[in-house]
């Protein structure tokens, strides 16, 4: 199965670099425009990764990590966080959210498979932690 990105972006032309960008990398991705979008889609169907702008309409970015922050499931989410407006990553309180990424400018395509690649590598190695964890726990 294809690894699912869930792509926050309120502008039409980002919208469609990134989906095709991922999309050509084997990526299923879902793009939707702001806030409240987002966190429909994280109701009905979990990513692997979410790719959000900091300056996300209706709702914003911090909206949907707060939203995330509060779901068990949803707070192992990786997120990567874009912003091309001046936003500083210090005002996303990092560690927090636990953000897999920042990026003070738009990637390039290159830039932006590496990062989702290893957010995608930094979850599997935390499942294989927790398992292992489990597996002590019961012997």
């Amino acid at each position: 199965m294809r690894p699912f990105v869930l792509v926050g972006s309120s502008s039409p032309y980002r919208e469609s670099r990134y989906g095709l960008i991922l999309e050509r990398h084997g990526f299923d991705v879902c793009v939707v425009p702001g806030g409240v979008e987002c966190i429909e889609v994280l109701r009905k169907r979990v990513p692997n990764v979410m790719l959000l702008e900091c300056s996300l309409l209706w709702g914003g970015a911090v909206g949907v990590l707060e939203i995330r922050a509060e779901d068990p499931v949803m707070s192992r989410i990786p997120v990567v966080l874009l912003s091309n407006d001046g936003v500083s990553a210090d005002a996303y309180h990092l560690a927090r959210f636990r953000i897999a990424g920042f990026f003070g400018r738009i990637p390039s395509g290159y830039e932006l498979v590496s990062v989702i690649k290893s957010a995608l590598q930094s979850i599997e190695q935390a499942v294989v932690a927790d398992s292992a964890q489990d597996e002590a726990a019961f012997n």
